[in-house]
């Protein structure tokens, strides 16, 4: 009885040694995913981003250049009035 009862203590510590190390790696490879996906989204909403700074900027560029061409225009006109 004295040697059942051992060998099944070693086979219930393998057991259950194997399924610590299966959840631990399980653990570790949610994480990694879990970061990667972080990574992912961060990187897809700072090119949002910048994407939008970029038209804004294109948007004021044109802006600009339009009142600029306006004000010249406006000079030109008083100045042949004068």
């Amino acid at each position: 009885m004295g040697m059942t009862a051992l060998s099944l203590l070693v086979v219930g510590y393998l057991w259950i040694s194997k399924e610590f190390q299966s959840t631990s790696q399980q653990s570790d490879d949610m994480k990694e995913q879990y970061l990667e996906m972080t990574k992912t989204h961060i990187k897809t909403e700072v090119d949002k981003v910048i994407n939008y700074i970029a038209f804004r900027q294109s948007q004021t560029r044109q802006l600009l250049e339009t009142m600029i061409r306006s004000r010249t225009y406006e000079a030109v006109a008083i100045g042949n009035h004068l």
